[in-house]
C-alpha cells in the first residue's frame, strides 16, 4: 500500500462539521489502496452499499480475525483510510487479520441516537441489518472465525459499534469506540445477549461529544444525548459482571502536545470479557495519533502520545485470548 498526501480543500468546512465529518477536511494525507485492498459492493434492504475490504499477506494459514474500522458522521470508507494513516492495514498484514471499512449511507449510520440532522436516523436504515449482511458474506467468502469479530470507529462510528455491541453481541466479540459514549436513547435497547468487551477512548475537551455527558452539539445543532464516558465506561461494566475495581495506569507523555492519558482497566469480567476507558485529558474530537483535520479551535488536540489502531488491536488480541 502507497502512502501520498494530497491537498483536499472545502470553500465551507463549517458545513462539513455539522455532520461530525472526520472523514472530510482540508489537507489530508490521502491513502492509496493497495494489491491487497479490495472495493466491493452488497445490496441489503433494495440499496447498494459500499465496502472496502483488506486481505492480509502473508496469506492466512487458518481462520483469524475481522475487524470492522467505521468512519465518521460525513466522512467515508477512504477518508477514514486516511484519518488512520492506513495503520490498520499495516497492523493486519503484521498479526494476520481482515480489516473492514464499510460506507455508511449518505456517509451517516443509524446509530441509535435521536439525530434529527442525521440522513440514517431520519430514514431509519438497518445498518444493523447491513453489517450482519457484510460479516455473514465476508465470512462465507474468507477464513473468518466468527469468535473473532471485532468493531472500532471514531464518533457516528464509535456510536455505531457501541449499537452493535448492545444488539449483535452474538457476532461482535469486543469494540472500540473513540469520540463517542453510549446515546441514552439507546438504553432501553441495550440487552447484550452476552458480555461484548468494551475499550473507550475519549478526550476532556471534546467540543462536539462532551466527556462528562449530555447532548452533543454541532454549531448549536442537537445531535442527541450521550451518557457521560465514565457512566458509559460503568454501565458496560455493570452488563459485563466486573470486579467492582478497576485497575489504574499513566500512559508515557511522550509528545509535548498537551495532552496526557489515563487507563481505567476492569476485568476479567463474566466470560473472559475487559472493560477499558483511556482519558485523553485535554484532548479533542480526534483520533489519536491521527490527522489533525481541523484546527484544533473547532474539535480540539490530537494526543500524539499513542496510536489508537495500535492500542485498539492489541486490546482485540487481548481478549481473543481469553476463554
Amino acid at each position: 500500500m502507497v502512502k501520498s498526501v494530497m491537498l483536499v480543500c472545502f470553500r465551507r468546512p463549517v458545513l462539513l462539521l455539522l455532520a461530525l465529518s472526520p472523514g472530510l477536511f482540508c489537507g489530508r494525507p490521502r491513502v492509496d489502496l493497495g494489491p491487497n485492498d479490495i472495493e466491493g459492493t452488497l445490496t441489503h434492504a433494495g440499496q447498494e452499499r459500499e465496502y472496502i475490504l483488506h486481505s492480509p499477506r502473508p496469506e492466512p494459514a487458518g481462520r483469524v480475525p475481522l475487524v470492522l474500522v467505521l468512519h465518521g458522521g460525513g466522512g467515508d470508507m477512504r477518508g477514514m483510510l486516511s484519518l488512520t494513516g492506513g495503520r490498520f492495514q499495516e497492523l493486519a498484514d503484521q498479526h494476520g487479520f481482515y480489516v473492514l471499512y464499510p460506507q455508511g449511507l449518505e456517509k451517516s449510520w443509524n446509530d441509535g441516537r435521536l439525530d434529527p440532522n442525521s440522513y440514517a436516523h431520519q430514514n431509519q436504515i438497518d445498518d444493523i441489518g447491513f453489517l450482519t449482511r457484510l460479516i455473514e458474506d465476508i465470512s462465507f467468502r474468507y477464513p473468518i472465525d466468527q469468535a473473532r469479530i471485532f468493531s472500532t470507529g471514531i464518533s457516528n462510528g464509535g456510536f455505531m459499534s457501541m449499537r452493535l455491541a448492545c444488539q449483535l453481541s452474538e457476532r461482535v466479540r469486543g469494540i472500540a469506540a473513540v469520540t463517542a459514549q453510549l446515546a441514552r436513547d439507546q438504553l432501553e435497547f441495550c440487552h447484550p445477549a452476552r458480555p461484548v468487551s468494551v475499550l473507550l477512548i475519549n478526550g476532556t475537551e471534546d467540543p462536539l461529544v462532551p466527556y462528562d455527558g449530555g447532548q452533543v452539539r454541532v454549531f448549536g445543532s442537537d445531535r442527541g444525548e450521550v451518557l457521560s464516558t465514565r457512566e458509559t465506561y460503568d454501565f458496560w461494566r455493570h452488563a459485563n459482571a466486573c470486579p467492582v475495581a478497576s485497575r489504574e495506569s499513566d500512559l508515557p507523555d511522550t509528545a509535548q502536545d498537551s495532552t496526557t492519558a489515563h487507563r481505567f482497566d476492569s476485568g476479567p469480567c463474566r466470560d473472559g470479557s475487559f472493560v477499558s476507558l483511556i482519558r485523553i485529558q485535554g484532548g479533542g474530537h480526534t483520533w489519536p495519533g491521527g490527522w489533525q483535520y481541523f484546527p484544533e479551535s473547532l474539535i480540539g488536540r490530537t494526543s500524539r502520545d499513542f496510536q489508537a489502531a495500535d492500542l485498539i488491536w492489541k486490546f482485540f488480541e487481548e481478549i481473543s485470548t481469553t476463554p
